[in-house]
């Protein structure tokens, strides 16, 4: 019997080998822990896009989790990219990492145990441009005479004075539409994975913002939902007041279709429906104006009826700001109606991607073909949805050969060497199957 059939050991692991493995573990995440709080120069994680056109491009990333019976490999060598303008939906069963992708992506994997091993995660950011000392550069309002000043104000709406009775002025900074201090920003193209925790607060919940699956336990219980869109405005525009905020968070709610928005934002999280607590994490999610939005099912513990409002506010939002969405679901509808392109995960690796007409009309990994086979139709006769036979492989002991071999109906003798290649069918559909290898049919 070759190493590759050979069965699965089925036993326990012994005291001495947890502790050898918890051991060696310890050593990694030592290391990777201390790469993650390190000190850099921004230098260090700099990097260039390889298309233009992407606002994100994710290659050959690594998360694993370190765990006392071994390394479970949770994304295992995922490399895929988001154009400028596009919503990308990944999609795959339960536990097959689409949203370990999006942690990895937002730097949000809990250490020391989960980490980012190796990989790029290279996106294009509008980050502040900054003076010697680091501070934003203010755009103050200029006329033909030059800059604008203005006069200061107390508290109370009085006017300044110096100690000569002359009125204080300062000069005055534009604002945007939301009455939000305007600053001077500068294109970057940043490596994620090998930023420092602290660095990642430049783009985490501005440039990036993430829609998570259940807003009742995304919402802080005791805060107001007025306190807690404030926050975004606080942390991510410099110099904001409190009537800044409250006039930004108001507007927010406006864009996601709120009624009655000022009652809203004072209210608490129990006070609202499932569907307005979604649309308050929408709203904190644009609250940055990011480039980029996660979302992560974000209509899995909705009803049908609000899924599709919430559907149709995330499509309308994303031609206003002119973003992009990573759509994380395991419901091929929504990925069907939303998606322009698709990746299809199974068992941490990506096994086909490409446009979402490809995806649909014209499915090659026989995991893709099964996926569509068990959703159900109207004009099936079969009395039970379609099953794919047998089970995923163990996480922590993954074979080097196709992971699907032991579940697929279509298994070639190819199959039993190593892990296939993504192979290149059009220029955007992409599978990973020794089926499509032109160069060995046998």
């Amino acid at each position: 019997m070759s190493e590759n059939t050979q069965k699965p050991k089925s036993r326990y692991l012994s005291g001495k080998e947890i502790r050898a493995i918890a051991k060696e573990n310890n050593k990694v995440m030592r290391a990777l822990e201390k790469k993650k709080h390190r000190k850099a120069a921004e230098s260090e994680f700099l990097s260039q896009m390889k298309d233009e056109k992407n606002i994100l491009e994710v290659e050959d990333l690594h998360s694993y989790f370190f765990t006392d019976q071994g390394v479970v490999k949770a994304v295992n060598g995922v490399s895929f990219e988001i154009p400028q303008g596009a919503t990308v939906g990944v999609v795959g069963e339960s536990g097959c990492g689409k949203s370990v992708t999006s942690m990895s992506i937002m730097r949000l994997l809990q250490g020391p145990y989960g980490q980012i091993c190796s990989g790029s995660i290279r996106f294009k950011s509008n980050d502040f441009k900054r003076d010697e000392k680091g501070k934003p550069i203010p755009i103050w309002e200029r006329d033909e005479q030059g800059i604008v000043y203005e006069p200061v104000l107390d508290k109370k709406g009085v006017q300044k004075l110096d100690r000569d009775g002359n009125p204080v002025r300062v000069p005055k900074q534009r604002r945007d539409a939301y009455g939000t201090k305007l600053f001077e920003m500068e294109e970057k193209v940043f490596d994620i994975a090998e930023m420092p925790i602290r660095e990642m607060y430049r783009l985490r919940g501005r440039q990036i913002a993430m829609i998570f699956q259940e807003p009742m336990t995304s919402l802080n219980p005791v805060l107001t939902i007025g306190n807690q869109l404030d926050e975004v405005t606080f942390l991510h525009f410099p110099g904001s007041t409190k009537e800044d905020a409250k006039r930004r968070s108001i507007e927010m709610l406006n864009l996601v279709g709120i009624a009655m928005p000022e009652r809203v934002y004072k209210s608490y999280p129990h006070e609202l429906s499932g569907g307005m607590r979604q649309r308050v994490m929408i709203s904190m999610a644009l609250a940055g104006d990011p480039r980029l939005i996660i979302a992560d099912e974000p209509t899995t513990a909705l009803d049908v009826t609000i899924q599709a409002q919430i559907l149709d506010l995330l499509r309308d939002l994303k031609s206003r700001i002119n973003g992009s969405i990573l759509l994380i679901t395991h419901d091929l509808g929504i990925i069907a109606e939303m998606a322009d392109y698709v990746v299809v995960m199974y068992a941490g690796r990506i096994i086909e991607k490409g446009t979402a007409s490809e995806i649909f009309h014209h499915p090659m990994h026989p995991y893709t073909i099964g996926l569509q086979k068990s959703k159900p139709t109207m004009d099936t006769e079969k009395d039970s949805l379609f099953n794919i036979p047998g089970n995923v492989p163990n996480p922590i002991d993954m074979p080097d050969y196709c992971y699907f071999r032991e579940r697929c109906a279509g298994c070639v003798s190819r199959c039993f060497g190593d892990y296939p290649p993504m192979i290149q069918v059009s220029p955007t559909h992409w599978v990973a199957c020794h089926l499509y290898d032109k160069e060995n049919t046998k």
